[in-house]
């Protein structure tokens, strides 16, 4: 729990240090709500890594079992396989891709949303009464 909770500052601060060095160029053509993004992308992140990691070596360790076992078993089933393994890969990164994109855009607009939510907040006027 300790390393989740440093990989989660560590990138916290990294990303908030090259949002502070940009120019202003950077912030004037960047409309979307930049503390959002910073705030809804890094635990995420942070929580995903490891997990990514075990399952690839998980999954590493078992295909390479099931391969040399299929090997050892009818060697022309381990070949019709592995010729099948890249259309696999293929279909799941067009898939990724668009997942992807689908969630890029949710973001964007919950960004801009919130923009818009914050300039019709600043435009409205304060009505004072004196007692």
């Amino acid at each position: 729990m300790f390393s989740l909770s440093w990989l989660n500052l560590c990138l916290s601060w990294l990303l908030f240090s090259s949002l502070v060095h940009q120019d202003l160029t950077f912030f004037q053509q960047v409309k979307t709500d930049l503390t959002s993004h910073l705030s809804k992308d890094t635990a995420p992140i942070c929580h995903s890594v490891p997990a990514n990691a075990n399952i690839f070596l998980h999954s590493l360790v078992v295909a390479l079992g099931l391969y040399s076992f299929m090997l050892g078993l009818l060697w022309h089933l381990t070949l019709l396989t592995l010729l099948e393994m890249p259309l696999t890969m293929a279909t799941h990164k067009i898939y990724d891709a668009c997942y992807q994109a689908m969630l890029q855009a949710i973001q964007d607009s919950v960004a801009c949303s919130g923009e818009v939510a914050h300039e019709a907040v600043a435009s409205m006027e304060t009505v004072q009464l004196w007692h």
